[in-house]
């Protein structure tokens, strides 16, 4: 990382910066690991990165703050390599999100990349630089000096007589590029470039000559953000795996075993009304939050809403017919049917791999860059 002095404007922008971007490892098919840098929008629950980094990836992980989270790709714009993450398990807090916004750029404007470079690497790197212009992607990469194999498959895709591949090749020649003058290295591709009031310029996609980088404008992240996948179907496949509970989970599920065996016993009669209540409240914010929850939270909220349904009736079931042996006994069923669902579901992770990625339209031509 940079060297930067407290109380300084980059030390600032650093501190700014650091809660809102994470590496991203990935792993690739035949098991090749690769990484790249994403920083989080809207709620705290997604994240932005470069498509080059997501396109390839079976597996997605998100390292924050010592945590790795599971990352599935919900939209993806191949022209302007950009991409749009869930992360799964991670709790919402909009105070993460990066700011993105109409901004005025202005060439030589002091302009501030933080990124997590190299495979091993967790410390963010910050790179500090200026706007130098701007050009279309295939003029960048078409130079006499260095000409760059992408813009050979540019030229090959719009005259391959293809109609529907030479629309992608042409829309991607003419997708707009800032240049920076600034040190990006390896693996910050997907980092946020920002200026000095913390506003979102641009993506950084590729590392230039001469400490110059090709990033992606924030107009084209707006567009992204505010457009639904209308391009790309994501086929994820999932597998499970035992993990131990966190402490939250594990407490409640003692005290719910706690609950449910001194009823059993006999004892504590308000016991299983007391903990259904507790399962209540768990049970309203679920329903809450299923309105607007994605495709991959969803199940996991009907199950976990069905559980707290089957212990709030059990326990209410459980308490009001204490005295009928019959009606205590179903009630405490289904606590107990409740609660060993509950230990199991807590005791699982959730695997996200993915299979395919195709085009809604039934063309079966790949998105551009994988």
């Amino acid at each position: 990382m940079l060297d930067v002095c407290p109380g300084s404007a980059l030390f600032d922008a650093y501190q700014n910066l650091l809660p809102k971007v994470a590496k991203i490892r990935t792993i690739e098919q035949g098991g090749v690991a690769n990484n790249g840098t994403g920083f989080f929008v809207g709620d705290g629950t997604h994240m932005v990165t470069s498509g080059h980094v997501a396109m390839p990836a079976r597996e997605m992980h998100v390292s924050y703050k010592g945590k790795q989270y599971e990352a599935v790709m919900e939209k993806l714009d191949e022209v302007n390599d950009l991409a749009e993450l869930k992360i799964i398990g991670l709790a919402a807090d909009p105070s993460r999100a990066q700011r993105v916004g109409d901004v005025k750029l202005q060439k030589d404007e002091q302009i501030i990349t933080l990124g997590v470079p190299g495979k091993e690497n967790e410390e963010p790197y910050l790179s500090p630089g200026t706007l130098s212009g701007s050009n279309k992607y295939y003029n960048i990469l078409n130079t006499p000096q260095n000409p760059s194999p992408i813009a050979r498959q540019i030229d090959d895709a719009f005259y391959s007589g293809d109609p529907a591949l030479k629309q992608i090749a042409n829309d991607v020649a003419n997708s707009p590029r800032l240049l920076a003058f600034q040190g990006v290295r390896p693996g910050q591709s997907g980092s946020p470039i920002v200026d000095t009031n913390g506003n979102l310029v641009g993506v950084v996609t590729a590392q230039m000559a001469h400490n110059g980088s090709a990033d992606v404008p924030f107009t084209k992240v707006q567009d992204l953000l505010s457009k639904p996948e209308n391009r790309f179907n994501f086929d994820y496949s999932t597998s499970s795996s035992f993990k131990m509970p966190d402490f939250t989970a594990a407490l409640a599920d003692t005290v719910g075993v706690g609950a449910t065996t001194a009823s059993v016993l006999g004892k504590g009669r308000f016991l299983p009304a007391a903990y259904a209540g507790v399962r209540a409240f768990s049970l309203v914010g679920e329903i809450n939050e299923l309105g607007h929850a994605d495709q991959f939270a969803k199940h996991d909220l009907e199950v976990n809403i069905a559980q707290d349904a089957t212990m709030v009736a059990g326990g209410l079931a459980a308490t009001a017919l204490w005295s009928n042996p019959t009606g205590r006994v179903v009630g405490l069923g289904l606590m107990g049917l409740s609660l060993a669902s509950r230990i199991v579901t807590d005791s699982q992770e959730t695997h996200y791999q993915l299979n395919s990625i195709t085009r809604k339209n039934g063309d079966n031509i790949r998105p551009w860059g994988l």
